[in-house]
Formats: C-alpha cells, structure tokens, sequence
C-alpha cells in the first residue's frame, strides 16, 4: 500500500481510546517531558535498571521537539528490551506534530515550538520560500510507518491500579471519565489544581508533566515530573508504588 494511502488509514482510524487500563506490575516508573534529550533518558533508565532490573517505564508525553534527538526517542520506544516494557502518553507536543501532519496550514506555530528541531533529526530543514504543506509532505516521505503509528496510537491517559498517569494532570471536580484533550493535554494548573481533585479520583493519584518545575513535586493527590529537561538538562522519574511515596529519580 502506498505510503499516502497508509496516512489516509491513520488519519481515518477511530481516535485512540481517552484511557488505557493497565495491571500493576511489579515495578512502575512514570518519566517527565524528556523532549528530545535522549542522552538524559538512556542515563535514567539504566539507573531504573539497577534498581528494579524487570519494569515498566511510562513516558509522561512531549517526548519529542525542543531537543536534539526527538526521532531516537521514537526509536527507544520501539525497540523491543526483554527487560523493559516502554509505554507512552500523549502530550500537547505530539498533538501538534499530528495536527502538523493532517493540516499543516493551520499547525504551522508547530514549527516556532520545538517542531523545527524535532525535524532536524528527521534530517529536514525549511528552505527559504517553502511552504509548509511541502515541508509537511518531505517529512511523511521520511516519517517511518512505525514511527507515524506510534504517535497516532498514544493514548490520553494510562491507569495502574491507584495511579493515573496522563500530560497535564486532570481538571478539578470533573470526572476524569468526562475528560479529554484540552484537560488531560493541554490544561496548565492553576492554585485550584492543588486543592481540587477530579470529582472520580478517590484515592488515586495522578502523574503527569506539562508545567516545568525545578525539582519533581507532590502536590497532594499529584506528582508533576517535569522538569524541564531540554533546558535544564535535568530528568526526573518516579517509582509508583500503591500506598507508598514515590521514588525520585533524577539525572542531570
């Protein structure tokens, strides 16, 4: 099948479900924003390794753009590890690239918010006069299969068990059930956030990134890992324990 017509596929296929239900395994890790820091992810997750040597690693979204090396994190998702099982969620920077892809007319501040660099390592450049739909269709040329359904099967949301992992938190006093992107992508958390939690939450916790802080926090009945680690140079990770406080991880 035509590569053009695989893309019609992908983009005709039912959007992927708000939430994925997951079993507990044995060891949990949830990632902040690596955006394009691979370098910093391969560090952090050898240092998971040592410490729980079978796990689950969870990136908490914008995996890519900003940073230098947005495809090798793709990669890294995709490479089978007999010790690793590597998930992923849906950030507002993945949501640019796909809206980039369907209706680059309209997606075009993608390119002046990490995209530019994301297709550096795509090896593309916008030459002077180009337009974006160009632009667009030299990146489907080079887009991988894999890589183009990796992005477009990346859920809003992942639950294991007492935690409930998604981008940018959850609104306040909304079942988590009602939320989609603009909550669960692309909301940024104001002092509310910190009192109110969604109206279905209980006693879950809810893991996410979106909002670069300093150092990873707990706030309550959230943990916000991102730290902004294409600038900071700095990576964090939590071990997600049911009934215990979390265990940092950070490289720098």
């Amino acid at each position: 099948m035509p590569f053009r017509k695989l893309l019609k596929k992908l983009h005709d296929r039912r959007a992927p479900a708000v939430w994925v239900e997951h079993p507990v395994p044995p060891a949990l890790w949830a990632v902040g924003d690596v955006h394009g820091r691979v370098d910093l992810y391969d560090r952090l997750e050898a240092m998971i390794r040592r410490r729980t040597p079978q796990a689950t690693v969870v990136l908490l979204g914008d995996l890519i753009d900003r940073g230098p090396q947005s495809r090798q994190v793709i990669a890294r998702m995709l490479a089978p590890d007999p010790a690793i099982t590597r998930l992923a969620i849906l950030g507002n920077h993945e949501d640019m690239a796909l809206r980039f892809l369907d209706h680059p007319e309209s997606a075009e501040r993608w390119l002046t918010h990490g995209g530019a660099e994301a297709l550096a390592d795509w090896g593309i450049t916008r030459m002077p006069g180009e337009s974006v739909t160009a632009l667009r269709n030299r990146w489907q040329d080079v887009l991988g299969w894999e890589e183009h359904a990796f992005l477009r099967a990346l859920p809003l949301g992942r639950s294991f068990g007492s935690h409930v992992l998604t981008h940018a938190g959850a609104a306040a006093e909304v079942p988590l059930r009602a939320q989609g992107k603009a909550e669960l992508v692309w909301q940024r958390h104001g002092e509310i956030a910190d009192l109110l939690p969604p109206a279905d939450l209980g006693e879950r916790i809810v893991v996410h990134g979106h909002v670069p802080v300093e150092h990873a926090t707990v706030h309550g009945w959230r943990i916000n890992l991102d730290t902004g680690a294409w600038k900071s140079g700095r990576l964090s990770a939590a071990r997600l324990q049911p009934g215990r406080d979390p265990e940092l991880l950070v490289v720098e």
